[in-house]
Formats: structure tokens, C-alpha cells, sequence
């Protein structure tokens, strides 16, 4: 245990997620929260005219590969974009923010998870916060995933042309691995949804090639006379559904362990609180939701309530 120890915290020590942990999804959920919908498209179109300007500045005659490398520096993972870092700290979206000491996950110690139990105590933790989007309650962290790792499954998906299932079994492979499970504790299946949420983002984006979900779409950006221009603006709501929401589309745990301590945590927050807090916290909503996926929510949805990985056998894709 203490190499797992040692390893981990060099790993975290050299990496740019070493702060980042996890929101707990049911603190406040009854406490209204103004929908930061608006706030998140305007910023989004502000940054896609952003990075047309830079594009078309390259006089690269509309090239979709730099296209796509442009707005990447728009649209990416927090340490690389304004769109994460705006959503995760700006004070015009209202937020319910959960210190590690008083959330669900307050009892794992260093040997469970050291980004909960040692970094996020000792650090600022912008991952532990929940904003309200289209009415759908979501940890802050879910848009690096869906701007981030979205482009990655885009990438493999829509650009090499590779089955989808390579895309699905990398993101498994996160969630269950270092940046996932290992280190935070949570294998979060709404981080795989956002991340497939973001896949279709890119995707929208020239509309070139057919929705996974078949909800064809005008592209938001077309080329006229060698230049690029926004045709339609940025909706994120048409990507956050409910199955982003961590109290509804349930994760799983590390160990047994740590499970045990969720499910005590929420125990007793129901008792104080009046309130049956447990997973899935809707269960018609997130069932209606997981139809939306098809034969793919097997890999983007769990519905069946928290549990170990250790217990469930993962399917993977």
C-alpha cells in the first residue's frame, strides 16, 4: 500500500489534474440554482468567433485540421482553454461549491484515493462544484470532459475512422485507470457521457458526417470564400441531459470500502436532512434519459445504484 502511495503522489505531483477531484452530486440538491445555460452559450460563441478570427488569419484557406487545432486552444481541458476555466471559476454562474470534509466522500483516507484524501483537503478543489445547465445539476468537471476527451473520441471516431467501441473503451480506460478511479476514487459513467456529449460537439461543428445519435444538426460553422463564418451559434444544451448528473447516473467506487462509506454518508445526510438521498435520485428521469443512447448505454449510463468495481463486472465496450 505504500507504493501504491508513493507512486500515485509522484504521478499527481507532475500532473496538471493534481487538484481536481470530485463534486458530491447531492449536497444542495434541493436548493435552486439559476440556470447557467445562457452564461455557458454566450461564452462558447464568444470564443468560437474568437477562434475563427485565428484561423482565418493563418490564411490556411479553410483547413480543417488547423480548424479543429484552433479551437482546441478554445475548447479543451482546464489547464489548456478559457471554456473550462470560465465555467469552473467565474462568479456569473451560480454554484453550489462542497468541501471534501463535508461531503460523501469525507471518510476515505490516503490508501483509498489521494486526491479526496490529501490533495483536495490541502488545496483549492474547483472540481468540487455543481452548476445548474438546462436544469440539469452537473459537477463543473464535465465540461473539460465533454471539450476535452470529446475531442478525442472525435477524433478516433469521425476523423480515423475507427469503430466506436475504441473510442467507448478509451474513455473505460480512463475512468478506471490513473486520471479515473485510481487516483480519485470514482468511476464516474456521467464523465463517459460527457465525454460522448463532446465527441458529438466536434461533430456538430461542420457537420460533416452523420450524428451518432441520428439528431442531424446545420453545422455551426461553414467556409465562404476561403474564410470561416459561424452559421448557427453554440447550444450546449443539447448535449447536457441528466444522465451528466452524478445523483441520477450513478458511479461506482474503488473498493467496497469506500462504497460502504458513500452509502453511510448519504444514510445519514437522509436522516438529517428528511430527504431519501441514493442513487439514482430520479430513476424515471435518468431511464427516459438512457433510452436516448440505445444499444450505447450500456457503456454511458448505470442505473443500477452505486456499487464497487470490484464487485461489477464492468461492461466494457
Amino acid at each position: 500500500m505504500y507504493k501504491y502511495f508513493q507512486i500515485t503522489a509522484a504521478m499527481l505531483a507532475g500532473s496538471n489534474l493534481s487538484m481536481a477531484s470530485e463534486s458530491d452530486p447531492f449536497n444542495g440538491i434541493e436548493r435552486p440554482l439559476a440556470d447557467a445555460a445562457d452564461l455557458i452559450n454566450a461564452k462558447a460563441n464568444s470564443l468560437l468567433e474568437h477562434g475563427l478570427n485565428l484561423a482565418n488569419a493563418q490564411n490556411s484557406g479553410c483547413d480543417e485540421r488547423e480548424l479543429y487545432a484552433v479551437l482546441q486552444s478554445q475548447f479543451n481541458r482546464l489547464e489548456k482553454a478559457p471554456f473550462p476555466k470560465y465555467i469552473y471559476f467565474s462568479s456569473e454562474i451560480e454554484r453550489i461549491t462542497t468541501p471534501v470534509e463535508a461531503s460523501i466522500y469525507k471518510d476515505w483516507e490516503w490508501q483509498d484515493a489521494l486526491v479526496p484524501a490529501v490533495f483536495a483537503r490541502r488545496f483549492q478543489d474547483p472540481s468540487g462544484t455543481v452548476i445548474n445547465v438546462g436544469g440539469v445539476r452537473v459537477g463543473t468537471d464535465k465540461f473539460e470532459h465533454f471539450s476535452g476527451s470529446g475531442f478525442a473520441y472525435f477524433e478516433s471516431y469521425y476523423l480515423e475512422n475507427k469503430p466506436l467501441r475504441e473510442a467507448l473503451h478509451s474513455g473505460f480506460r480512463a475512468e478506471g485507470g490513473f486520471l479515473g478511479a485510481i487516483s480519485t476514487g470514482v468511476f464516474s459513467y456521467a464523465d463517459l457521457s460527457a465525454n460522448f456529449g463532446g465527441m458529438r460537439f466536434w461533430n456538430d461543428l461542420l457537420a460533416k458526417r452523420p450524428d451518432v445519435l441520428g439528431e442531424n444538426h446545420p453545422p455551426y460553422v461553414a467556409c465562404d470564400a476561403s474564410q470561416w463564418k459561424v452559421l448557427h451559434p453554440i447550444d450546449v444544451t443539447r448535449y447536457v441531459d441528466v444522465t451528466w448528473d452524478e445523483s441520477n447516473n450513478c458511479s461506482l467506487f474503488r473498493t467496497e470500502k469506500m462504497l460502504n462509506d458513500v452509502l453511510i454518508n448519504l444514510e445519514s445526510r437522509s436522516k438529517r436532512d428528511g430527504v431519501a438521498y441514493g442513487c439514482p435520485f430520479e430513476p424515471e428521469r435518468i431511464e427516459e434519459a438512457s433510452q436516448r443512447y440505445g444499444e450505447n448505454a450500456l457503456f454511458l449510463v448505470n442505473t443500477e445504484g452505486h456499487k464497487a468495481m470490484e464487485a461489477k463486472s464492468l461492461m466494457l465496450p
